[in-house]
C-alpha cells in the first residue's frame, strides 16, 4: 500500500520554527485552512528528484508575513497592515528561506528527499500538479501558529504519495503483465 510523505507533528513544527526564528513559537492543531481560490495564500511546493510535487506548505497570508518578517527582525508594525494583500520583496525572500528549512520536516531516512521547488502566491496561476495536491492531499496537518511579537495565523502541511511506493507498484504490475505474456 502506498504511503504518504512524512508529516511532522505540532512539536516538530514548533521546534523547527523556534530554532529558525530564535523565539518561542506556539503551534496547535487547528481547523482546516481555507484553500479555495478566494483565499490569499503563499504556497511552498516541495518536489522529489524526479520533479514531482510531493508536499506543500500552505501559509495564510498574515502568517507568511509574520514568519518572513520575524526571520530578519523586521518590525511587526510594518507587516500588520496587509490591506494591499502583497508581501514586500524582502519578506517574500525571507519566507522562501523559512520554507526551504521547513522541507526538512518532510524528509526522513529511507524516503525520497524533497526540496523546495517554488514559493507561489495563490492569486497567481498555479501549476497543475500543485493544484491537484492542494485539492486532494493524501495527508494533511492544519495548524495555528503564533509568533510572539508578530501575530498568529494558519499553516497547512499537505503530502502526496511517495513516488517510490508508486514506482514499486507499477513495477509489480508490469512484472505480472510480463509473466502473463510468457504463459501465452
Amino acid at each position: 500500500m502506498p504511503s504518504t510523505f512524512n508529516l511532522p507533528d505540532d512539536k516538530a513544527v514548533s521546534e523547527m520554527l523556534e530554532m529558525l526564528l530564535g523565539r518561542p513559537i506556539s503551534v496547535h492543531g487547528s481547523h482546516p485552512l481555507d484553500t479555495s481560490a478566494e483565499t490569499a495564500l503563499m504556497i511552498a511546493s516541495f518536489i522529489t528528484d524526479k520533479d514531482e510535487v510531493g508536499a506543500l506548505c500552505v501559509w495564510e497570508l498574515s502568517l507568511a508575513a509574520y514568519a518572513g518578517a520575524a526571520l530578519s527582525l523586521i518590525p511587526a508594525d510594518s507587516v500588520n497592515d496587509l490591506s494591499s494583500g502583497d508581501l514586500t520583496e524582502t519578506i517574500t525572500e525571507n519566507l522562501h528561506e523559512v520554507s526551504n528549512v521547513l522541507v526538512g520536516l518532510f524528509n526522513r531516512a529511507n524516503v525520497r528527499r524533497l526540496s523546495l521547488q517554488s514559493l507561489i502566491d495563490s492569486r497567481q496561476p498555479l501549476p497543475v500538479n500543485t493544484v491537484a495536491l492542494l485539492r486532494e492531499p493524501a495527508d494533511r496537518l492544519d495548524l495555528e501558529v503564533e509568533i510572539p511579537g508578530y501575530g498568529k495565523g494558519s499553516l497547512a502541511l499537505m503530502s502526496g504519495l511517495e513516488e517510490q511506493e508508486q514506482a514499486d507498484t507499477d513495477d509489480q504490475v508490469a512484472d505480472v503483465m510480463v509473466a502473463g505474456d510468457t504463459d501465452m
